[in-house]
């Protein structure tokens, strides 16, 4: 009976389980992060400032280090909405190289939260960093 007691909450409690823990974090909108290692610094800045909804715009990303812009890197970056199940409609361009990047081509198709994820890739491997965009309201 103890044990059936016990399965029967474990299970209640997932049941019951807010959703949205795979939100957004608090620290939603936040245009920088640093990556998964803690080699670099991520930072984006879109155009146009504020996003539009379902319409292509643009963001310029910066891959800092220590000592600057960070050479010898590569990104690639993917955005997604968790809560959802789905990423972009399309994919995005990447353009530039050594730490300055220009990504085109991006649109989110609806209004939510949407996770940027930037994989930057350099000398000492990969590491990821996560933003989260508030997109268009």
């Amino acid at each position: 009976m103890r044990i059936q007691t016990l399965c029967l909450v474990g299970a209640l409690a997932l049941a019951c389980s807010d959703p949205s823990d795979s939100a957004a974090p608090e620290t939603e909108d936040a245009r920088s992060a640093i990556t998964s290692g803690g080699t670099w610094t991520v930072s984006y800045a879109p155009e146009p400032d504020p996003l539009p909804g379902n319409e292509e715009f643009s963001l310029d990303i910066s891959v800092e280090d220590d000592a600057g812009l960070a050479s010898g890197t590569s990104i690639l970056l993917t955005a997604d909405m968790p809560d959802h199940g789905h990423g972009m409609n399309q994919a995005p361009v990447v353009s530039g190289s050594d730490g300055s990047f220009r990504v085109d081509g991006m649109l989110f198709h609806m209004t939510g939260d949407w996770r940027l994820i930037v994989d930057v890739t350099g000398d000492t491997g990969t590491e990821s960093a996560e933003m989260w965009v508030k997109c268009c309201e």
